[in-house]
Order: structure tokens, then C-alpha cells, then sequence
């Protein structure tokens, strides 16, 4: 991703908390849908080889999904040059999630707990983050 989207995204992040009534700079008012989404900004700061194209997968859609008052407090995120994918604790989700990997070679997946954004070396790790969800989510 360019400078120039990292920027809008910033801004419309910013823009979008503010919107919610969150205060930017103190992270504790931010819901968790925004703190994953400015670590997601942080990543392809960092790492703009990850997102080379279909950036309105995490301007537009991520943005608007995560930043939602319906969003999951926890999920896994994959990136790749052509866009990204949120896979959210459901039936199958990660049978889903384990397919996608397997043809979507270049992609990068990360987990995030409601707090934190990790990356998963091994998809079989995020897979298994993804059914203790869906188990909690269950029998909640």
C-alpha cells in the first residue's frame, strides 16, 4: 500500500472513532474493532509489500466491518498483495480459513484477541483460534 492510502485509511480511522465517540489518544476509550484496525495501519506502515492492490478490501470494507457496534471482539485477518480477508468464529469458519490459505499462497494471516493483532506462523494455529471461538460462542 502507497503512502497516500495509508494516509486515508489513517484518516477515515480517525475520523470513524472520533464518529463513535472515541478519543484517539487514549486507546482504553476505543472500542476493539478500532484498536485492530489501527495495528492493521501499523502492519502495512511497516510492510507495504502485503497490500499492493484491492485496497478498499481494508479502506472500505475492513473499515466499515470492524468499526461496526456488531463487530466480533475477535477474529482472524489475512493480507495479501490483491486485498484482505476477515474470517470471523462461525460454523466451518476454519475449515473455510485453512482452504483459503492453501490457494491463497501469499497471504498473511494474523490473529487478534480483542486487544492485540499476532501474526500466525502456522494457519493451523489460527484455524484452532477461529473453532475455540465458534466452541465458546456455542455454549455461551
Amino acid at each position: 500500500m502507497n503512502q497516500t492510502k495509508a494516509d486515508q485509511f489513517k484518516d477515515s480511522l480517525i475520523a470513524r472513532a472520533t464518529e463513535l465517540g472515541m478519543d484517539v489518544q487514549h486507546r482504553n476509550t476505543c472500542s476493539p474493532g478500532i484498536k485492530a484496525l489501527a495495528q492493521m495501519h501499523a502492519i502495512v506502515l511497516r510492510r507495504p509489500h502485503l497490500l499492493q492492490a484491492f485496497e478498499n478490501d481494508l479502506l472500505v470494507h475492513d473499515l466499515g466491518l470492524l468499526s461496526s457496534p456488531d463487530a466480533p471482539e475477535r477474529f482472524v485477518w489475512t493480507i495479501r498483495p490483491c486485498g484482505t480477508t476477515v474470517f470471523f468464529p462461525d460454523a466451518g469458519s476454519d475449515r473455510n480459513f485453512l482452504d483459503f490459505m492453501k490457494i491463497s499462497t501469499g497471504s498473511v494471516a494474523f490473529t487478534f484477541d480483542g486487544d492485540k493483532l499476532e501474526e500466525v506462523l502456522n494457519p493451523s494455529h489460527a484455524a484452532h483460534f477461529l473453532a475455540e471461538l465458534e466452541e465458546v460462542g456455542m455454549t455461551a
